[in-house]
């Protein structure tokens, strides 16, 4: 009878005891997408840095000449000799394609055809994408930028060089 009644008696209590105890917090705070996007820059920016402009006008080959150089705080531009009224292709790509953030083209179609000073969406992949096109009105030196402020969605565009 006393057993039972020392039973009774603890029972309660030691159940109780454990409400009293603190929750461990074993989540982590969710990243904000600024905090994203950084991590992203950060992984890609060994590749970034190794992209070059190619297309028509370097034979689609790769020349020390055509890469990019940081211009920005994630800006990267090249430039280029271009002849008046002249057809040019190009894309921003880096010696092995199979890596990540390998080839930069148009995202979307309406952005194929560049114009001065206009910026548009780019794609960044390991996969071949479309090429830029671009048509200069008058022969000079121009500057070809991709800006990876948004890094799902780079910035292209061109500049007259000064």
């Amino acid at each position: 009878m006393k057993l039972i009644h020392l039973f009774v008696l603890f029972t309660p209590t030691f159940l109780l005891s454990g409400c009293n105890s603190t929750p461990s917090n074993t989540k982590t705070p969710a990243k904000t997408a600024l905090q994203i996007n950084a991590d992203k820059r950060a992984a890609y920016a060994k590749h970034i840095k190794q992209l070059y402009l190619r297309g028509t006008f370097t034979r689609w080959g790769y020349n020390e000449q055509f890469k990019l150089i940081k211009v920005g705080q994630y800006s990267y531009a090249a430039a280029a000799q271009l002849s008046q009224n002249k057809h040019y292709e190009f894309m921003f790509s880096a010696k092995d394609a199979s890596r990540a953030y390998a080839n930069c083209g148009y995202l979307q179609a309406k952005d194929q055809l560049m114009v001065l000073d206009k910026k548009v969406k780019a794609s960044c992949t390991n996969v071949v994408l479309q090429n830029f096109t671009f048509i200069p009105t008058q022969s000079a030196t121009y500057e070809f930028f991709i800006d990876f402020a948004n890094i799902n969605i780079p910035r292209v565009y061109i500049q007259k060089a000064y």
